[in-house]
């Protein structure tokens, strides 16, 4: 299975089911599953409360999803992407996700672009 690295909070909101379309530079052809990984390092900006840690784990394998569509990313996107207004720009792309599925989590460790998971690792938690 394809895995993709997301840094925290977005992983754990992608699994949540809250953030359906993840922004990328490059668009994909890819649909059907796709395991999300927490990477190491959170996102640029964002610092943990107390307690995050548990909350939204870092360098573990969460969950799976389903890549539905891509296309370029709109101003109208910036919700469902957990972004703000003004980090809109041009040129990227909308990743389409849908039925986010947990998995017993496992450390794994990341890397840039998709990248090949063994399937055999996911379990239901």
């Amino acid at each position: 299975m394809k895995a993709l690295t997301v840094r925290q909070p977005y992983a754990t909101e992608i699994i949540r089911g809250r953030k359906t379309l993840e922004v990328r530079s490059r668009p994909t052809t890819r649909r059907g599953p796709l395991a999300i990984h927490a990477a190491q390092a959170a996102a640029d900006g964002w610092e943990w409360e107390e307690g995050g840690e548990a909350e939204f784990p870092r360098g573990v394998v969460m969950g799976t999803v389903n890549v539905t569509g891509c296309r370029p990313f709109t101003p109208a996107d910036v919700g469902a992407a957990y972004m703000l207004p003004e980090e809109f720009c041009e040129g990227l792309w909308a990743w389409e996700l849908a039925e986010p599925r947990a998995v017993k989590q496992f450390p794994a460790k990341g890397k840039l672009n998709l990248w090949q998971l063994d399937e055999a690792l996911l379990q239901t938690p």
